[in-house]
């Protein structure tokens, strides 16, 4: 492996840039921090995963080394209660896919793809009961998902692909038979204690947070996707295919243009108080 992609290559990269560097975990997360990042002279570069992106983590708590980390939150954030350093930044949300999942940006992609000029709301009360549909029919699955996780018992109980929960083809709902066949395939497989202690501490963070924040960050965009589409053509009568790639982009920009949310408005907040103290540190300002 060449030196500056290993770790100890990796962790002395802000010595080559006359900015702050950010460390973010793949490459796909780029397009999703850009505009946030914009708001600052700072480089962003990816891990090359939550693992890379750890031993980034560890460097930094280590050795005080200048430079950003920003970790995914996954179920730690159900637990974890204290920063692990003043540059280490861990979303409060699953991933930063679960920040674009936000009811004006995704109107504004609607309503272009939809051409849409009415006064009234192209999505009514969709946005709502799409949230209400989504906890009701996969709170259980992503209990088990969240005790298998903890117990390191490696079952694939959330599948790659949001298609493999759905109704349909076309459906953007859940579908109820999918989940309820994966939950018998690996509920005895995972100690009940823990499935208990796991459902708690979900229910503890939806007291103040969204079910569809706690949702993988890859099956997040597939929702989006599938939800976009079923709006524009309930409304405009209009079939419409969206890039993902595009669809996080778009949303992003709409995103961090305007910060809506107390998760997104501490997020650019974190950040740009950690990209202050790099520039202090390095003597950029």
């Amino acid at each position: 492996m060449p030196f500056a992609r290993s770790i100890s290559g990796k962790v002395v990269e802000f010595l080559f840039y006359n900015v702050p560097l950010v460390w973010v975990e793949g490459n796909e997360d780029i397009s999703m921090y850009f505009k946030l990042i914009k708001s600052w002279s700072c480089k962003i570069k990816e891990a090359g995963g939550k693992a890379e992106c750890k031993k980034l983590l560890d460097e930094l708590v280590k050795n005080d080394y200048p430079y950003i980390v920003i970790l995914d939150g996954d179920y730690e954030i159900l637990t974890r209660k204290r920063s692990y350093h003043r540059r280490a930044i861990l979303l409060q949300r699953y991933s930063i896919e679960n920040y674009l999942f936000e009811k004006r940006p995704i109107e504004y992609v609607c309503g272009n793809y939809a051409n849409w000029t009415e006064n009234v709301s192209i999505m009514n009360n969709f946005f709502e009961s799409f949230l209400t549909h989504l906890e009701k029919r996969l709170f259980d699955v992503v209990v088990l998902d969240i005790a298998n996780e903890r117990a390191k018992t490696g079952y694939p109980i959330l599948p790659k692909s949001i298609e493999s929960l759905l109704n349909g083809r076309k459906s953007h709902y859940i579908s109820k038979d999918r989940v309820k066949a994966i939950i018998g395939k690996y509920k005895n497989y995972i100690n009940k204690g823990d499935i208990r202690n796991s459902q708690k501490l979900l229910n503890g963070y939806l007291k103040c947070n969204r079910f569809v924040d706690i949702l993988k960050g890859h099956l997040v965009i597939g929702l989006i996707r599938r939800f976009i589409s079923f709006v524009v053509l309930k409304r405009a009568r209009e079939k419409v295919s969206i890039r993902k790639k595009d669809l996080q982009i778009i949303l992003a920009n709409e995103v961090w243009t305007k910060p809506s949310t107390n998760q997104h408005k501490n997020l650019r907040r974190k950040l740009g108080r950690a990209i202050s103290e790099v520039n202090k540190l390095q003597g950029f300002l």
